[in-house]
């Protein structure tokens, strides 16, 4: 399974939420946002990207980044990415950088906060700008995201583009066989289907059936998992992802009490997801305004006015076998006992788990060809 995030921000001259309520509020307003479309996100990258406007931010503007996520979110992601950077077994690569306009005095402070993590760069030259910009995020994605702007999206007036781009690649531990690799129907909405390559194994998984829902974890080799909440109602996704509340969200990643190991054959499709967007109107929906306002305040940045314009977000997701198929044969047939059966083959939910803390979440309406 490959995931590669890259999240941008860029800014022009001009009761306290947990992680859990940030990332639940993200995913919910981004379905609204989507309602036809896959999607990936990376709430984390996302937060990766504030940190470097939150380090130049003073005033109401702080206030908020701080309202947002509570007074020790933004210290605490440092500690979230070298756990995340500890886990044996996977890659887990993530580059920071802020690429500062010429034109715009930077605050020593604040360049002395960054260290080696800012680029000045002459945002006038927009063609020379965008490509310093993504030959940077194709170099730190492992050339999955090639391009996030174009000449068009920068101009003089640019005076940053903050960036965060991550890249995430592990194998199962219980492997998929190819040999087992079937086609079957994927049913995207009521009266449609379509045939698409679906994952059969059977093996020993953490499970939790509910009313709503069936929960199963994937482990990866490394301490993640791949965790997916597949409605009971056969075209129940939007009615679940309306339903989400924080605590729902919890029990799907931990499970809690009733989530009990047991073997069961999963049927699984192969699914791509490359979805792109400017994340900047659900950021405002859930408290962040004042930095998108002609009233931000980053003091700590510069003397000059700036606010930030758009929050660019671009995943690429992929997920298959992943492994030998030696080791997934024996697996997927280990005894002929009955065991339960959980099948992916309409839309479903799904998250990318590290340390027991979100990496990125989604949801698959469709299997794309």
């Amino acid at each position: 399974m490959k995931v590669v995030i890259f999240l941008a921000i860029t800014a022009l001259l001009c009761e306290s939420n947990d992680i859990f309520e940030y990332e639940k509020d993200l995913l919910k307003r981004t379905a609204d946002k989507y309602n036809v479309d896959n999607v990936a996100i990376s709430g984390f990258s996302i937060l990766k990207a504030l940190t470097l406007a939150y380090q130049g931010a003073e005033g109401g503007t702080k206030q908020e980044f701080l309202e947002l996520l509570g007074d020790d979110a933004f210290e605490s992601i440092s500690n979230t990415e070298s756990a995340f950077r500890s886990s044996q077994g996977m890659t887990l690569e993530m580059s920071d950088r802020a690429f500062l306009s010429n034109n715009i005095n930077v605050k020593e402070e604040y360049e002395s906060k960054l260290d080696d993590k800012i680029e000045k760069v002459d945002f006038s030259e927009s063609s020379e700008a965008a490509d310093r910009i993504n030959d940077f995020v194709k170099n730190s994605t492992d050339g999955h995201i090639k391009t996030i702007f174009d000449a068009n999206d920068l101009n003089g007036d640019t005076a940053f583009v903050l960036v965060n781009a991550l890249y995430f690649n592990a194998e199962f531990v219980h492997k998929f066989s190819k040999k087992s690799t079937t086609n079957a129907l994927f049913y995207p909405k009521a009266g449609v289907d379509k045939e698409v390559p679906m994952l059969v194994q059977k093996a020993v998984f953490p499970f939790l059936a509910t009313m709503e829902a069936q929960i199963l974890h994937l482990p990866y080799k490394g301490d993640a998992k791949l965790v997916l909440v597949v409605p009971v109602a056969k075209f129940g996704l939007d009615k679940l992802i309306q339903n989400l509340t924080t605590e729902r969200l919890q029990e799907f990643i931990f499970g809690g009490d009733a989530m009990d190991s047991q073997e069961l054959t999963v049927k699984l499709p192969k699914f791509t997801v490359e979805f792109s967007d400017d994340v900047k109107k659900q950021l405002q929906e859930i408290g962040l305004k004042k930095a998108f306002s002609p009233e931000a305040d980053f003091s700590g940045l510069t003397d000059e006015n700036v606010s930030i314009d758009q929050v660019k977000h671009k995943v690429f997701f992929k997920t298959d076998e992943q492994g030998t198929e030696a080791a997934a044969a024996t697996a997927a047939h280990a005894t002929r006992s009955f065991s339960p059966t959980i099948v992916a083959d309409h839309p479903f939910i799904f998250f990318v788990v590290v340390k027991e803390s979100i990496l990125f979440s989604g949801f698959v309406r469709d299997i794309k060809s």
